[in-house]
């Protein structure tokens, strides 16, 4: 595994914790990068560039409330993309309940930089992607 690469995803999630999505995206993601929903994510979709990724995480946030992550694994594949297992939790306006999920999100890293994420609501789902063998 690029000990670069594995630190770079692992400082990306500090850095949502810390300093928000707009930190993220703006230190993490190349400029043309993609960012993959699979099946399952509320109105799943797939967006392009920056600007398009952070609407995107903006958007979950309003949807769920502020998020909160903790990286659980770091796999690399075969291939060299990175497999995060994490887990988020919401904390919702007050009376509400506080949300906890796990997923996984596979990286394809250049440059130093996150190129494409695909997400999935299940890791067994992106361990069966990226042919990573979990017994």
């Amino acid at each position: 595994m690029s000990q670069a690469d594995a630190d770079t995803i692992r400082r990306a999630f500090e850095t949502w914790n810390e300093e928000g999505a707009e930190a993220v995206v703006d230190r993490f993601w190349t400029e043309d990068a993609v960012y993959r929903e699979m099946p399952g994510w509320p109105d799943a979709g797939e967006y392009r560039g920056r600007d398009e990724v952070l609407e995107r995480m903006r958007g979950l946030v309003e949807f769920m409330g502020p998020i909160e992550v903790s990286l659980e694994d770091l796999i690399e594949t075969e291939d060299g993309r990175l497999v995060a297992v994490v887990r988020i939790v919401s904390e919702p306006d007050e009376g509400s309940t506080s949300y906890t999920q796990s997923f996984a999100v596979v990286h394809r890293m250049r440059e130093g930089r996150v190129a494409e994420a695909d997400y999935y609501l299940d890791p067994v789902e992106a361990f069966d992607a990226t042919g990573i063998s979990r017994t």
